[in-house]
């Protein structure tokens, strides 16, 4: 079959709906800073900009063009039958712009994007020309608390649709399991075990000083320093050997510096006892220039792009399954979270 003519129109219209997005993101992450989301969620008869922007003490006539702007995106559904008009969310949009900690909540994707992501990209021309790595442990402890709010959503589907469903680890969860969070940041993911599997215990380590100490903060926070505890480590030995079922890798290893991924690989592999289990979330990178427009890398590749300047390469399937087969581990089960990030379930062999 010949292939499909590709039109000068449908070019043109492409990038102008990327430059659509480009605004799209901003509108999402100014209604989300100013709580204008949230107020409209609240609203069972919705608000006119009148009233939304009094009731958060904002200029009117500047809100009135965010409503009517986030209209036209879709965001927002008009009501000309009232004078003035009456705004609220689109069917949906309170799911996904209005419900912090839910799995489809993405203003704050938006929000992270405006305030960290465009610092970043911002900067790429720069970036280019020198080489500078501007590594994620760099970017402070505001931007480790906003990853830490990113991916709240996509942890607590991990803690429970992902880990009962899968072999061997599933049925045992409600058992006392030990298990040790690699890369484990401000500490959400253990928490999310600890609260939901009340005989586990949870080790975290990471090199971020501005993660664990938030971690510190938040373990305490929610009365866990008996059954949950985090350790600032150096990349190099981690210090623990055969104690955990269970090691976990959260959204770290495409974050690992190239140098030090077989390390962390071996670092996981001793801290496992024999048959134990590596649970590895994470973006899969195509090999084949082909494969670039594919919707499942979509997501890895804009990760790719995103982080490249902080010294993160995405793997590729080949390059994960090298470093699984170097650390003396099989992989055992392999799926996918939403169609972006790839789940690898992967055995410490018994001795």
């Amino acid at each position: 079959m010949a292939s499909q003519e590709i039109k000068f129109e449908d070019q043109i219209g492409q990038l102008w709906g990327y430059i659509k997005g480009f605004h799209a993101v901003h509108v999402v992450s100014t209604g989300d800073k100013l709580g204008l989301f949230a107020s409209l969620k609240a609203a069972d008869n919705g608000f006119s900009a009148e009233e939304l922007a009094t009731q958060h003490d904002l200029h009117a006539p500047y809100v009135l063009g965010w409503c009517r702007t986030a209209a036209s995106f879709g965001f927002l559904d008009g009501d000309d039958s009232t004078d003035p008009v009456t705004w609220k969310l689109a069917p949906f949009f309170d799911l996904i712009l209005a419900s912090p900690g839910d799995p489809r909540h993405l203003a704050n994707y938006c929000t992270t994007t405006t305030d960290h992501f465009h610092a970043d990209l911002d900067r790429h021309p720069d970036f280019f020309k020198s080489g500078e790595v501007f590594t994620y442990q760099e970017h402070g402890a505001d931007f480790t608390a906003s990853i830490a709010d990113l991916t709240g959503g996509l942890q607590t589907v991990l803690v429970h649709n992902v880990l009962p469903k899968l072999p061997d680890i599933g049925p045992r969860l409600q058992e006392d399991l030990k298990v040790l969070d690699m890369g484990c940041g401000a500490g959400g993911l253990m928490l999310r075990l600890a609260k939901a599997y009340p005989a586990m215990t949870c080790v975290g380590v990471d090199v971020d000083a501005h993660g664990i100490e938030q971690a510190a903060l938040e373990i305490d926070r929610a009365g866990m320093a008996g059954r949950v505890s985090a350790e600032l480590v150096d990349g190099g030995d981690i210090g623990h050997a055969g104690e955990f079922d269970l090691v976990t890798m959260f959204e770290v290893l495409h974050e690992l510096p190239l140098i030090v991924r077989p390390q962390v690989m071996a670092n996981c592999a001793r801290a496992l006892k024999p048959g134990g289990k590596l649970l590895i979330i994470d973006e899969t990178y195509p090999s084949k220039s082909g494969d670039l427009r594919k919707p499942e890398y979509f997501f890895p590749v804009l990760t790719g792009y995103n982080e490249m300047t902080w010294g993160n390469v995405v793997p590729t399937r080949a390059e994960q399954d090298q470093l699984i087969r170097d650390a003396g581990l099989v992989e055992i089960h392999r799926d996918m979270i939403g169609g972006m990030f790839t789940v690898m379930l992967i055995e410490k062999p018994m001795d």
